[in-house]
């Protein structure tokens, strides 16, 4: 019971440390943009600063700007997934 207990415990950090991971980026983004816009200038997802030299620029989703950050977290929880099916089982 204690191991299936440490597990639970590992999986749970997991699972939270990759979407506190994403989250973190994706609001810290969010506040750059909010920040940059409420300045009068464009925002520029691909590399991620403000810019003052343009007028428009074409919005990148999230995931196309984040796939490392994104494929990383897609582990974790793959990752987290496998010790729930592979974790210690009753004999």
């Amino acid at each position: 019971m204690r191991s299936r207990r440490k597990l639970r415990r590992t999986v749970g950090l997991l699972l939270a440390g990759s979407g506190a991971l994403v989250l973190a980026d994706f609001g810290r983004e969010l506040i750059a943009v909010d920040r940059c816009l409420d300045a009068g200038h464009v925002y520029d997802y691909c590399e991620g600063r403000c810019r003052d030299d343009v007028t428009h620029l074409a919005h990148a989703p999230y995931a196309a700007s984040r796939k490392s950050l994104l494929s990383g977290a897609g582990a974790l929880v793959i990752l987290s997934l496998g010790l729930i099916v592979l974790g210690p089982r009753n004999k």
